[in-house]
C-alpha cells in the first residue's frame, strides 16, 4: 500500500517538478540585466559628506562642495574635520586636462588662507579626486550591486583598479560615489544635498606663486 501511494504521488508531482526545474533553469540562463547610469549633472551648491565607518563622525569626516562650474572645469572645496583641527582646500579641477588641479587655496583652522598659482599651469597631486571624475566615464552598467551606507540602500556600479575600489551611485551629487576605498582606507556617504553648499573659508586668501619658497608641507603633496 505504501509503495503504491509513493508511486501515485510520484506520478502527480513529476509534471510539477519538471515545470519547476524548467523555470529555475531559465532563470539561471537568463542574462544579467543592466542598470542605466545617468548621474546627476554637476551644479553650483551641490555637497556631500563622507565618514569612515570605524571612526565617530565628530572625530573625522570630510565634506565636498561645488563652488562653481563652467566650461573649463569645477571649483571644488574639500573640508576635513576632526575634533582638534580643520583643513579647507579649494581646487579648480580642469576638465580638459583630466581634472588636474590648476590652482588651489589652503586654510588650516582659521589661520591665513593662501592661494597657490603653479608656474607650469597646473598641479599634479597624489589625490584620488581626479580619478573619481575620470573613472565614472568607464562604468560597466552590467557590473552593479546593492550596498548599505548609513542605513540607506544604494544601487551602485563598482570599479576596481589595483588597490582602489569605487562604488558609484546616481543618487549622490558631486562625485556620484556612495563608497570609496583608497589604499585600504574606506569612506562611505553620510549626508548630501543638491543645493545650498557654501564655502567655509573665513577670509580672502593671500596670493602666492609656487617655487623655491613653497613650504615643505605643501611640496610633499605635489609630485615632482
Amino acid at each position: 500500500m505504501l509503495l503504491r501511494n509513493l508511486l501515485r504521488l510520484h506520478k502527480i508531482y513529476k509534471p510539477l517538478l519538471l515545470i519547476f526545474l524548467i523555470i529555475i533553469s531559465g532563470c539561471l540562463r537568463s542574462p544579467r540585466t543592466g542598470l542605466s547610469f545617468n548621474p546627476i549633472p554637476l551644479s553650483k551648491g551641490q555637497w556631500v559628506e563622507y565618514i569612515n565607518s570605524n571612526i565617530p563622525y565628530d572625530d573625522y569626516h570630510v565634506k565636498f562642495v561645488i563652488l562653481n562650474v563652467n566650461a573649463n572645469g569645477i571649483m571644488l572645496e574639500t573640508d576635513y574635520f576632526t575634533r582638534e583641527e580643520t583643513l579647507k582646500i579649494i581646487s579648480f579641477n580642469n576638465i580638459t586636462n583630466n581634472y588636474s588641479i590648476d590652482t588651489f587655496t589652503v586654510q588650516y583652522n582659521n589661520q591665513k588662507a593662501y592661494k597657490f598659482i603653479p608656474p607650469d599651469g597646473y598641479f599634479i597631486f597624489d589625490s584620488p579626486i581626479p580619478n573619481l571624475f575620470v573613472w565614472a566615464q568607464h562604468i560597466d552598467t552590467m557590473n552593479w550591486k546593492t550596498i548599505i551606507c548609513n542605513d540607506r540602500q544604494f544601487n551602485v556600479f563598482e570599479i576596481a583598479i589595483i588597490n582602489d575600489t569605487v562604488y558609484y551611485s546616481t543618487e549622490i551629487p558631486v562625485f556620484n560615489v556612495a563608497r570609496m576605498v583608497f589604499n585600504k582606507e574606506a569612506l562611505q556617504v553620510h549626508t548630501y544635498g543638491n543645493k545650498g553648499g557654501k564655502s567655509l573659508l573665513s577670509d580672502d586668501p593671500e596670493l602666492l606663486v609656487t617655487g623655491e619658497n613653497l613650504p615643505e608641507s605643501f611640496r610633499r603633496l605635489i609630485k615632482p
